[in-house]
């Protein structure tokens, strides 16, 4: 009924029902996938939700370190299936990009990253910072490669970051045939915790679309080490869902029900840390906001994202 379809088979109905426990959590699990959000827009309203008035709801956004090593060695286990299964659709949702479709859809996916450039310079502009050129740019979340072979071309070096292998190696073998032996791009895995500790210093950090697929504890501390690699004066420019109507996120839960479902669990999640905790870490890295814009990235309009312009000080 919430999806309107029948399940695939009597398995995946098992594994449903043994990781939500309850019809409440179940049912909030449905309305909350990311196929049940492709279709919301029409059932929703035209108008977005508008968060002003709205209590918002528990969220965890910090948890104990063996919590975190378990949270973020879910989210790797999800994105390498998709990296595996469908890299590009992973990337951008739309069939286009399936596996059986990309091969006549390549060109356009490739130039679609142009967008973000141009976004980035439009607002780096309006704020006043200078030429990006001499700058070493940390691309977080980088896939396949999309986003990397535009930025190449207006950062002295690039370094695309990821936490799926697969993707890196996709990205890997795009990025040769797409930029000019002048520009210097490379990667870097995220395999673990400790990997974000080992990461260059650079003057600029680019991501979107990417922080949110993480849950709440684990965008909190991505965010927290990212800024601690950023160099003084340098710039941050992403994105984050900050406001889900009806979200909520407890930590033990959320584990408990990927326990129950592990091996079997590879769909894509959204998740959504409130602006507070996303100045707070700005703060405490002594970065100033130079703009926040509310920016329709999300995938339904219940969920308010909202891009971030930071600057470091010197």
């Amino acid at each position: 009924m919430i999806l309107g379809r029948e399940p695939e088979n009597e398995a995946v109905v098992a594994e449903q029902v043994a990781g939500f426990g309850d019809l409440k959590s179940l049912r909030n699990g449905f309305l909350h996938s990311t196929e049940f959000l492709r279709q919301a827009v029409s059932l929703i309203g035209p108008e977005p939700v508008i968060p002003e008035l709205q209590a918002e709801q528990p969220i965890d956004v910090a948890c104990s370190p063996e919590q975190l090593k378990r949270l973020l060695a879910s989210v790797e286990a999800t994105w390498s299936q998709l990296g595996k299964e469908e890299p590009y659709w992973s990337v951008l949702t739309s069939d286009r990009y399936r596996s059986e479709n990309f091969s006549q859809n390549e060109d356009k996916y490739w130039s679609t990253g142009i967008v973000d450039v141009r976004r980035m310079k439009a607002w780096l502009e309006r704020n006043g910072v200078a030429s990006t050129a001499r700058q070493r740019c940390l691309e977080y979340g980088c896939g396949t490669g999309r986003v990397t072979h535009w930025l190449a071309r207006e950062f002295r070096q690039v370094t695309g970051c990821d936490i799926s292998q697969a993707h890196l190696d996709l990205a890997q073998r795009a990025i040769s045939s797409r930029i000019e032996p002048s520009q210097e791009v490379d990667f870097f895995h995220v395999r673990n915790l400790k990997s974000l500790d080992r990461l260059p210093e650079f003057e600029f950090l680019f991501s979107f679309i990417v922080l949110q697929h993480n849950p709440p504890p684990v965008i909190t501390y991505i965010l927290d080490k990212l800024l601690a690699r950023l160099a003084e004066g340098g710039i941050a420019f992403f994105q984050l869902p900050t406001y889900w109507k009806y979200y909520t996120f407890t930590t033990q839960a959320y584990l408990s029900r990927k326990a129950a479902v592990a091996g079997t669990d590879s769909q894509m999640e959204m998740h959504v840390v409130p602006q507070r905790y996303i100045f707070e870490i700005a703060r405490r890295h002594g970065c100033k906001v130079l703009e926040v814009q509310p920016d329709g990235m999300a995938s339904s309009r219940e969920i308010v994202s909202h891009t971030f312009l930071l600057r470091k000080s010197s």
